[in-house]
């Protein structure tokens, strides 16, 4: 993913652009990072098939996002690469959100988390979206869409955290 924003992306012709779409791009990698390793129980005894197919989707997500940003560089594809992007990042975050079933009890996500969650990711579609004829804008709006699901995971957790640690 790396490569494929700075060889399509150079920083010379791309300085603004290319800084924000890795950013954003990272701010996915902390997403799967925060979900996967904290959030789940990895000593559960539980069928992991639909986990392992939800992780499939997952870096098939990945890769549509990857291909959809190279895409966007060439004139005569950026429609159809525009819609890898977006096909990619809702396969990404719709995948992420599957695999929270597998969570620690602490961790697991109530009908209101996922109802803000899905609010949330269809905000930052349609944002993505609207803000598709202009690179630099939609850039920074992957910024700001990748860092509010981001944080949405972290006020999550501390809030769980601090409702284990306060005496009923």
């Amino acid at each position: 993913m790396v490569i494929a924003i700075i060889r399509s992306y150079p920083f010379v012709s791309y300085p603004l652009e290319s800084i924000l779409l890795f950013v954003g791009m990272a701010f996915l990698f902390v997403r799967y990072i925060t979900q996967t390793h904290l959030n789940i129980d990895h000593h559960q005894v539980a069928r992991t098939q639909p986990l392992i197919y939800t992780h499939l989707f997952l870096v098939m997500g990945l890769n549509l996002f990857t291909v959809g940003i190279e895409m966007l560089a060439n004139q005569h594809h950026a429609n159809l690469g525009f819609i890898f992007f977006i096909v990619g990042i809702l396969i990404y975050y719709t995948s992420i959100l599957l695999t929270t079933r597998y969570n620690k009890p602490l961790f697991r996500y109530d009908k209101e988390e996922i109802s803000r969650y899905l609010l949330l990711l269809a905000a930052g579609i349609c944002l993505l979206w609207l803000s598709k004829f202009s690179l630099l804008l939609l850039s920074a709006v992957l910024v700001v869409f990748t860092w509010t699901m981001m944080w949405l995971g972290a006020i999550f957790r501390r809030r769980a955290q601090q409702k284990q640690e306060k005496p009923d």
